[in-house]
């Protein structure tokens, strides 16, 4: 179990899916509450940044603009900006040193993103909650009480790792 007292900084992982996206915001309300001066930072994917603009209780939204790379990672014309653009993203991650990194997605994808951060203390769904080794990239691995839950009742479960 983590036992950071107070974190300065927290970044979610949830990239995708707009409602699962909102599936998340009971948990970032919940991580607010228990750390009031954390500066809380979301890492989402484009299409579902503008609900959490603006939120309350996020300090900051990285957008991750995969469809974007994507389709012009092999445009000749648009190559060598592209893997700038990756690389100036990766060293965003690094340099923000966060304290606490909770992958919500659970997937290869979120668990990448989660990995890149080097943070010590990524929280992620343990093995069999989890999809395509998901498990691997975090340290520590929360197992909810019940296999089948609301997608929200798994989120808050999720952030009994911090203690």
């Amino acid at each position: 179990m983590l036992m950071i007292k107070k974190p300065k900084k927290i970044l979610i992982v949830r990239l995708s899916a707009i409602g699962d996206v909102v599936h998340v915001l009971p948990a970032l309300r919940s991580l607010r509450s228990n750390f009031p001066d954390s500066k809380i930072t979301w890492l989402v994917e484009d299409k579902a940044s503008d609900i959490l603009t603006g939120h309350p209780d996020i300090d900051e939204v990285i957008t991750f603009p995969r469809r974007k790379w994507q389709r012009n990672i092999l445009k000749i014309n648009k190559i060598t900006n592209t893997v700038f653009e990756i690389f100036s993203f990766y060293k965003k991650l690094r340099k923000d040193c966060y304290d606490i990194v909770i992958d919500f997605q659970g997937n290869l994808k979120s668990g990448v993103m989660t990995i890149m951060t080097g943070s010590e203390n990524r929280i992620g769904f343990g093995k069999g909650y989890c999809k395509e080794f998901n498990y691997l990239f975090t340290k520590y691995r929360i197992r909810p009480p019940r296999k089948r839950m609301h997608k929200i009742d798994k989120n808050l479960a999720l952030l009994g790792g911090l203690g």
